[in-house]
């Protein structure tokens, strides 16, 4: 069917296109031949016309040549006496030469008047001609014109389009191809990055007490590479087609599982930390909240889990909320959240501590409730590091 109407289309645009470029329309030609017709039909009025016109202007004593010449004459002899009058003779002598040029054209006209009915009928039939196609293609000889270029632009691009389709689907085939080059060397180089990134997470995860976790790197090819469908296609990206996901396991014994579905809330943020500086990523000007990250250590591992908080600080904003003074003594600002019930209702506020409160704060998060001058000396000595 669509075969079929596409010869369909081919056979009217080149009809049209061969009925327009038959009849070679001229712009204004419309116009001249109308004018050529009003004086074939009206050749004897024209005749008389010029006839009379000749004679007025010229051929008798009476003439309007012969009339201005004697006054030209008259002038100028009175400019011998009046000089107002010079201009006035020059004038009159350029008129006289306007009016024989005009009596010369007069005659060379009526001389070329000719009646020819064949010349009228040729006319007749050539305007018969411009104004069907005047008709059928928009009204003016300028419309017709564009719809004969349009109609030949279309039967060139519909002739060619196979041709094209074909050039079009090459071009296709070898950005294909070398995407896919890319894009699999891409993959290879990936896989490579994926082990090492591997090792690096799982020693740096001993470091925060996730000593028996594994972590791994998936790295998943679509199946159909090779195929040409839009589904295929559509795997494609411009940082490749590999589908990457992180699995984790914090405990022997357990299979690895998407990080989302089995890290808790301390373990997701402690990976989540080693993730960050293990791969140095840089967020300027964006925040990270850790809350729980110090849930199930304390002492060195706490120390060495604020030490990694420290070194993210470097690029981006962190907010950590703890309740380890390891953590909190490596901070740049420390903040105090306070409960307070008033009126049966609750109360929960934050205010920066300035650096007698640290030593205070970090003190009581050392000892308890009881605050002692070696647990306030060792919060100084923590502070200072």
């Amino acid at each position: 069917a669509d075969e079929a109407q596409k010869l369909q289309l081919l056979d009217i645009l080149q009809f049209q296109v061969d009925e327009i470029k038959k009849v070679n329309l001229k712009i204004g030609e419309n116009e001249a031949l109308e004018e050529e017709k009003r004086r074939l039909n009206n050749i004897e009025k024209l005749s008389t016309l010029s006839d009379e016109s000749y004679l007025l202007l010229y051929e008798n004593e009476e003439a309007a040549i012969s009339t201005l010449g004697k006054a030209a004459q008259r002038i100028t002899e009175l400019t011998e006496y009046e000089s107002s009058f010079r201009e006035y003779a020059e004038s009159l002598q350029t008129a006289q030469a306007v009016l024989e040029d005009l009596a010369i054209s007069v005659r060379d006209f009526r001389n070329r008047l000719e009646f020819s009915p064949e010349r009228l009928d040729e006319i007749e039939n050539r305007l018969a001609e411009i104004s069907h196609l005047k008709r059928k293609y928009g009204g003016s000889v300028e419309s017709v014109l564009e719809h004969f270029r349009e109609s030949e632009e279309r039967l060139k691009n519909i002739e060619t389009f196979e041709e094209r389709k074909k050039e079009l689907r090459k071009k296709l085939q070898k950005a294909r191809q070398d995407y896919l080059n890319i894009a699999l060397e891409l993959h290879d180089k990936r896989e490579r990055a994926a082990r090492k990134f591997e090792k690096e997470i799982e020693a740096n995860l001993k470091a925060v007490a996730l000593e028996k976790a594994r972590f791994e790197v998936r790295i998943d090819a679509p199946n159909n590479l090779q195929d040409e469908t839009a589904a295929a296609i559509k795997s494609f990206t411009a940082k490749g087609f590999d589908r990457i996901e992180f699995y984790f396991s914090a405990n022997v014994g357990e299979s690895v599982k998407p990080i989302a579905k089995v890290a808790s809330g301390g373990e997701a943020s402690r990976l989540m930390l080693i993730l960050k500086t293990t791969a140095k990523l840089s967020e300027v000007e964006k925040a990270m909240v850790f809350d729980e990250i110090d849930a199930g250590i304390g002492g060195r591992v706490a120390e060495a889990v604020g030490l990694k908080l420290k070194e993210l600080a470097k690029t981006q904003q962190v907010l950590c909320v703890t309740h380890q003074p390891q953590i909190a003594s490596l901070a740049d600002q420390h903040f105090l959240v306070e409960k307070e019930t008033a009126k049966n209702r609750t109360n929960i506020g934050a205010r920066e501590l300035n650096e007698n409160e640290k030593v205070e704060e970090l003190a009581r998060m050392l000892t308890g409730k009881e605050i002692t001058a070696t647990a306030r000396q060792h919060a100084r000595e923590m502070l200072q590091k």
